[in-house]
């Protein structure tokens, strides 16, 4: 899409609340991703909802590809470049605790690595009225037990993305832990 404002290409997400408590919380994500003003975070230019009551987040539009896919068939990357692209994760979730926003979302398809290497974290907003369920391979025990998302569960999803894209495996088979 292109933002006739900002004058730039731009990434839409249209969300549909399922309750007043969801789009609360929306806004109120919406309003807090704003102010995540942080190199390796991606901008959010505004929120709000459309004229029929549909929520949505106007974004910066990253070109490149996620974790996901420069991992896909097992691939692996080489240390160097796997620590890399962890720093700049590990940044940008500092930036983003400092401001008190916790993630609690991370997984592959939320990493974005541009042709320059620059890496850029999405969807700190989407939690708040996301229907799908948290990635169980990179998501902290505690909160797959139904615990409240962390910082430390956000540092344990940068860890176990690092050892997929390490070791071209996930750190578990899958499912919940017990």
């Amino acid at each position: 899409a292109w933002d006739r404002d900002t004058a730039q290409a731009v990434a839409v997400t249209v969300l549909r609340a399922r309750s007043p408590e969801e789009e609360q919380r929306f806004a109120h994500a919406g309003k807090l991703a704003e102010s995540l003003l942080h190199p390796n975070i991606q901008k959010v230019l505004h929120h709000g909802r459309t004229r029929d009551g549909h929520l949505y987040l106007v974004r910066e539009r990253i070109d490149g590809l996620t974790l996901r896919e420069v991992l896909a068939g097992g691939g692996t990357l080489e240390v160097d470049r796997a620590f890399g692209i962890g720093i700049q994760v590990l940044q940008a979730l500092e930036h983003a605790e400092r401001l008190g926003v916790i993630h609690g979302h991370l997984r592959l398809g939320l990493v974005h690595v541009d042709d320059s290497g620059r890496v850029r974290v999405t969807g700190f907003a989407v939690p708040a009225v996301s229907s799908r369920p948290a990635a169980p391979l990179y998501t902290a025990p505690e909160v797959l037990s139904g615990g409240r998302p962390s910082y430390a569960g956000d540092l344990y999803a940068v860890g176990a993305m690092l050892y997929r894209a390490l070791t071209g495996v996930a750190p578990f088979a899958g499912g919940t832990p017990q």
